[in-house]
């Protein structure tokens, strides 16, 4: 797809927007970008993307790029919405980034977009299980909500 094609004029700005990762987490990114109408395309450094198949029926407007993270096709972009599993010192992401594109995930959006109270979990040991149990807990006190992010659910089908 032509970098044109990927633009979208938002406001009084045109943004390129690339998924980089279509993955679980990835894929979540690409349908909520779609829903919400806003001009993407997406990477991936596998040739066979676990999620290739459903992106491409669920996402037909949309282009997905496989087998490797092609520098000028990065280079391009304004904004990199990064899957977890998707290194940003990868040479071509850092050189995007160096070039003046945004670089930032799921999570991020997540916070940009929603309108409740987050508990978020940080660290290096134990987030899943600490997310589990604050999870549990505020099920049991009848505190409606949802848990995700890295376990289970993508953060952005929580909102």
């Amino acid at each position: 797809m032509a970098a044109a094609a990927m633009k979208k004029q938002e406001g009084d700005a045109t943004v390129h927007r690339l998924v980089v990762g279509m993955g679980k987490t990835g894929f979540s990114l690409a349908m909520w970008l779609a829903r919400n109408g806003h001009a993407f395309a997406a990477v991936d450094s596998r040739a066979e993307p676990p999620l290739a198949e459903r992106f491409h029926r669920e996402l037909p407007d949309h282009v997905l790029h496989t087998g490797g993270f092609d520098a000028s096709l990065l280079a391009g972009a304004d904004e990199l919405l990064l899957s977890p599993g998707v290194d940003p010192a990868e040479p071509a992401i850092a050189a995007a980034a160096a070039h003046g594109a945004r670089v930032f995930g799921d999570i991020e959006l997540f916070w940009r977009e929603a309108r409740a109270p987050i508990a978020a979990i940080t660290g290096t040991n134990a987030k899943s299980t600490v997310t589990t149990l604050v999870g549990l807990m505020a099920r049991e006190a009848g505190v409606p909500g949802g848990c995700g992010g890295n376990l289970g659910t993508p953060a952005l089908e929580l909102l």
